[in-house]
C-alpha cells in the first residue's frame, strides 16, 4: 500500500451512512458504485476521495465524522480511567 494512503482514513459504509443520511443498504450500494466509477480497491478507497467525488469539503466532514481531537481524546481517556478506578474504589 502507498505509504501516503497509510495516513488518510480509509471510507466505509458506516461513514457514508452518517454523512448522506442513508440507510445501511443504500450506504452499501454508494460505497460500492462510486469506489467503482472512481476505480480504487477497498484498501485504497478514502474519505478524501469520496468527498473529491461529490464535490464535499473534505475538511468539514473529517471534523464530523472525527470530532475529538488527539489532546481531547487523551484528556477524555484520563478522565474515564479515573471514573473507572473510583468506581472499583467505591465498590470494593
Amino acid at each position: 500500500m502507498n505509504n501516503r494512503l497509510i495516513r488518510q482514513k480509509l471510507i466505509n459504509p458506516e461513514h457514508i451512512q452518517l454523512i448522506m443520511g442513508m440507510d445501511e443498504q443504500a450506504a452499501e450500494r454508494e460505497y460500492d458504485y462510486v469506489r467503482k466509477f472512481i476505480g480504487v480497491d477497498h484498501e485504497e478507497f478514502t474519505i478524501k476521495s469520496y468527498c473529491a467525488h461529490h464535490e464535499l469539503n473534505y475538511s468539514e466532514i473529517k471534523s464530523f465524522l472525527f470530532p475529538i481531537k488527539r489532546g481531547i481524546g487523551k484528556f477524555l481517556n484520563q478522565r474515564c480511567e479515573q471514573s473507572i478506578e473510583a468506581y472499583f474504589e467505591l465498590n470494593i
